[in-house]
């Protein structure tokens, strides 16, 4: 070994996100880092954290190298996903969030959108997927505004001003995430690309403590059921029917839409 740590975090995008702040700390100890991770996202995730080693994941893990994917696959959240990680990596105390500006001209073919509201509809698992009638209804709402959908490519239609789905990288959605004026998305790696960013942000949860994904800084309002089985923290009792994300409709982010010009800091909404 050269004296670098090298860390894997192949799985979940805003996972990689997340584990952002922790290697700057090391960096700015002085520790050499490595991060491996998927292909492409390696030139973009370089790009925020100069100083930190990003590459692609190739072959076996280098000995003594640290298995994040691995070490996290039965973990129930308990913290925030940050802190989490870096107590994996033998780091204790607070790491505060990071806001991280990307390059202008990742931003500039987005200029004419400026000021555009992203809808992100996707989720990477149906516990935290919102019902597609409730994503039509909203985008149906905000039409205009302009509203940009983003995420893979469209499987389902959805009313709106330009859908990205499926075009852009991840430079082009940090890119088209610097000219907007609020997001709505998810628990997922779009909410953790517009809160490191600093756009404001609402997100639909399902069953995670908010505040287990969400710094207590980051301007975002998050909507959750008020329910006594949420937040649950991945301890699911409802067998999939997730009746926590069936309570939260458009017109709740409608109205945290239209709260977040005073929003300063996380706030969490239990409808």
């Amino acid at each position: 070994m050269d004296g670098t740590l090298t860390i894997k975090r192949t799985h979940g995008l805003g996972n990689v996100l997340l584990l952002l702040p922790v290697l700057e700390l090391l960096r700015d100890r002085g520790e050499s880092v490595r991060l491996l991770t998927r292909l492409e996202w390696v030139g973009a995730v370089a790009a925020l954290v100069p100083g930190v080693k990003v590459q692609l994941l190739e072959g076996p893990l280098p000995a003594g190298a640290v298995d994040l994917d691995v070490m996290t696959l039965s973990i129930k959240p308990v913290e925030h996903r940050t802190l989490e990680l870096a107590r994996l990596l033998g780091i204790d105390g607070d790491i505060p969030a990071r806001r991280y500006t990307v390059p202008e001209a990742w931003g500039r073919p987005f200029d004419s959108l400026a000021g555009c509201v992203i809808l992100a509809p996707e989720a990477g698992h149906p516990a935290r997927q919102w019902a597609w009638k409730y994503v039509r209804e909203l985008a149906a709402s905000l039409t205009g505004s302009p509203l940009v959908l983003t995420g893979t490519a469209p499987s389902r239609e959805v009313v709106c001003d330009r859908d990205l789905r499926g075009e852009l990288d991840l430079a082009g959605m940090l890119g088209l995430l610097s000219r907007a004026s609020a997001v709505v998305t998810l628990d997922s790696g779009t909410l953790h690309m517009a809160t490191s960013l600093g756009v404001p942000s609402v997100a639909v949860f399902g069953g995670v403590n908010p505040r287990f994904r969400v710094r207590e800084s980051q301007r975002a309002v998050v909507l959750q059921a008020d329910m006594a089985c949420a937040p649950c923290d991945k301890n699911e009792t409802c067998d999939g029917r997730v009746p926590c994300l069936q309570r939260l409709r458009p017109e709740h982010v409608l109205d945290a839409l239209r709260a977040l010009d005073g929003c300063r800091g996380l706030e969490i909404r239990r409808i």
